[in-house]
């Protein structure tokens, strides 16, 4: 046999070894998108601005609020870092939830008003409580994760209703 056909043989053999596991679409997305947030904390922390606008913008293309997991994250995140930056640029160094919390008392005010003459909301909690205790018989450990929590009056009556199941 000839020796440098033992050699190719070889060293094909070690590039398949090599070779990166498969990555999901999916997957591939949500790296790809905790890089960038990553590389964008970064900017923001050595006041790159530059460098920031340009990873935002690709945050923002690959993020949706109702798209996977890393995605929604992705959103929140971008949104975070965009008022980090726009209170660095203006010299405002304190948070901006004043001007958000004058707005948060209103949509909770407004989410009570509408609970009280709609049964609704209420209806709706009810069910998915009930799809949860079904779904959830014979398991002893759950997490949940709530992305878009605004009043959370859901969640007490679902742990009443877990609880009272041990």
């Amino acid at each position: 046999m000839d020796p440098s056909i033992s050699d190719e043989k070889e060293h094909e053999s070690e590039k398949e070894q090599l070779k990166a596991p498969v990555i999901e679409e999916g997957d591939s997305i949500g790296l790809r998108l905790l890089g960038l947030l990553l590389q964008c904390v970064e900017c923001v922390a050595m006041d790159n601005l530059d460098d920031v606008g340009q990873l935002l913008s690709e945050i923002a293309e690959l993020s949706s609020p109702f798209g996977s997991l890393a995605q929604c994250v992705g959103v929140s995140f971008a949104d975070a870092l965009s008022s980090r930056i726009i209170s660095s640029y203006l010299v405002i160094y304190s948070s901006l939830t004043i001007l958000y919390k004058t707005h948060q008392e209103k949509l909770l005010n407004a989410l009570q008003i509408y609970n009280s003459l709609s049964p609704l909301i209420n209806f709706l909690h009810f069910t998915a409580n009930q799809a949860f205790q079904e779904a959830l018989d014979g398991i002893d450990h759950v997490h949940f994760i709530d992305l878009n929590i605004i009043q959370g009056l859901q969640w007490s009556g679902l742990f009443h209703i877990l609880a009272s199941k041990s």
